[in-house]
C-alpha cells in the first residue's frame, strides 16, 4: 500500500548514540538535558529566542493559549484539526469559528474582524499545508484591537515567510511533532516565542505551576517532552532540509502531470513563502467526484486523505460559539484530498496515483 503519510525514521546509529549517551550520564532529570539540547538547537535554526520542547502538539497549544493568562473568547479558523479547538477548550477559552479566504483556506481577516467582541482576547490562525496566512492583516486586525496573535504552525517546521522562519511571527506559536509531521519526535512539541513574560508563563504552566526555583505559583500541568523523545528529533534534524527537498520534486511532479488537467486544483502557497511541501491537497469539482477517486486510489493500493474533513462549523460541537456559518471553509472540506508526499515516495507511484485521479487506466 502506498499511504498518505510516512514515518521519517532518523539515521539509526545517530539515535542509539544519543540514546547511549543517555543511558550513560545516568542523569535523568524533569527537564532533561537532551530536552534542553533540542530545544537551543531549533532556537538557534528558527532565530527565536524562546523554544519549548511539550509532550505533543495539542499540549503546546494549549500552554500557549494559557500564558495569556485571561479567559473569553479565541476567534480560530473552521478549517483546522479538531486539536486546534480542543486545544482552545482545555485552556479554558470559548471557541469561535471563523471562515476562511477563497483563494488559500486560511483564516479570513474579514470574516474575523467581524466576530470580535468586547470578549476576544486572542485570533488563532493555522499555517495549513506549510503556507502561511494572511499575516499583516491579522496583525494588524490584532494590534488594534489589542488581541493576542497565536499561531498554530503544526504543519510550518522548515517553512520561511519573508526569508524568516515562520516561528517568528505572532505573540506566540505552537507547533507538533507528531509522527507524520516533516519534523517528528515521534511525539511531541513545541512552543515558540519572543516574548520574556510569556515564555516565562509557558515555563510555570508546562511544569506543574512552578517557577525555576520549584516554588508553586499556580495550577499547571506536566507538559514536558521526554528525552527519549528528543534524542528521536535531535537524530532526525540531519536530515530534514534533504527531506523537504525530496517532497519538492514529488510536489513539483504532481504539479506537472495534474495542473491544468481540468480535473482537480492545485493548492496555491502565499507570496513570499517558502513551503516545506508537508501535504499535497487537490481540490475536485465535487465530492461525488472525490469519493469515486478515493474508491478507486483504495482498490490500486493508494491511500489518500481527507485531510481536513470535516470543517469544525459542521459539527455542532457543545461550546463552541457560532456566530456566522462558515460557508467556504465547509465547502472546500467536502472537496479536498490529501496525495502521499512523502520522501522516499517512487516516481511509479505518483504517476499511477496521477493516472487514477484523471481516470486512466484507473
Amino acid at each position: 500500500m502506498v499511504n498518505t503519510n510516512h514515518l521519517s525514521y532518523p539515521n539509526k546509529q545517530r539515535f542509539l548514540s544519543l540514546v547511549n549517551a543517555l543511558y550513560e550520564s545516568k542523569d535523568i532529570r524533569e527537564n532533561g538535558w537532551l530536552t534542553q539540547e533540542l530545544e537551543a538547537t531549533i532556537s538557534e535554526r528558527t532565530g527565536v529566542k524562546h523554544v519549548f520542547f511539550c509532550a505533543n502538539g495539542t499540549i503546546a497549544l494549549y500552554l500557549s493559549l494559557k500564558a495569556l493568562k485571561c479567559s473569553g473568547e479565541v476567534i480560530l479558523s473552521a478549517y483546522t484539526p479538531p486539536a486546534t479547538l480542543d486545544a482552545v477548550v482545555l485552556a479554558g477559552f470559548t471557541p469561535v469559528l471563523c471562515d476562511v479566504d477563497k483563494d488559500h483556506y486560511g483564516l479570513c481577516p474579514e470574516s474575523a474582524s467581524k466576530l470580535i467582541t468586547d470578549n476576544t482576547r486572542a485570533i488563532l490562525p493555522t499555517h495549513i499545508y506549510g503556507n502561511v496566512v494572511a499575516h499583516d492583516k491579522l496583525e494588524r486586525l490584532c494590534g488594534v484591537n489589542d488581541l493576542a496573535l497565536v499561531y498554530d504552525i503544526s504543519h510550518g517546521f522548515g517553512v520561511s515567510f519573508r526569508n524568516k522562519d515562520v516561528a517568528n511571527y505572532g505573540d506566540i506559536s505552537a507547533m507538533s511533532l507528531q509522527a507524520f509531521k516533516v519534523f517528528s519526535a515521534l511525539e511531541g512539541g513545541l512552543i515558540f516565542t519572543e516574548k520574556d513574560e510569556l515564555a516565562k508563563a509557558v515555563y510555570q504552566y508546562r511544569f506543574f505551576g512552578k517557577n525555576a526555583d520549584g516554588e508553586i505559583l499556580s495550577d499547571g500541568i506536566n507538559g514536558k517532552g521526554s528525552d527519549l523523545h528528543a534524542a528521536f528529533a535531535l537524530a532526525h534534524l540531519p536530515d530534514v532540509d534533504s527531506e523537504i527537498h525530496a517532497r519538492e520534486v514529488n510536489y513539483h511532479l504532481y504539479r506537472e502531470l495534474l495542473e491544468n488537467t481540468g480535473t482537480v486544483t492545485l493548492f496555491k502557497y502565499c507570496t513570499d513563502v517558502k513551503p516545506n511541501f508537508s501535504y499535497m491537497p487537490v481540490f475536485f469539482r465535487s465530492e461525488v467526484i472525490l469519493l469515486d477517486t478515493i474508491a478507486r486510489l483504495k482498490q490500486n493500493g493508494v491511500v489518500a486523505r481527507r485531510y481536513f474533513y470535516p470543517a469544525l462549523s459542521s459539527l455542532n460541537l457543545d461550546g463552541v460559539k457560532q456566530v456566522r456559518g462558515c460557508p467556504v471553509a465547509e465547502e472546500v472540506s467536502e472537496r479536498v484530498l490529501c496525495l502521499p508526499i512523502y520522501p522516499g515516495l517512487l516516481e511509479e507511484d505518483i504517476r499511477k496515483t496521477c493516472q487514477i485521479i484523471l481516470n486512466e487506466n484507473g
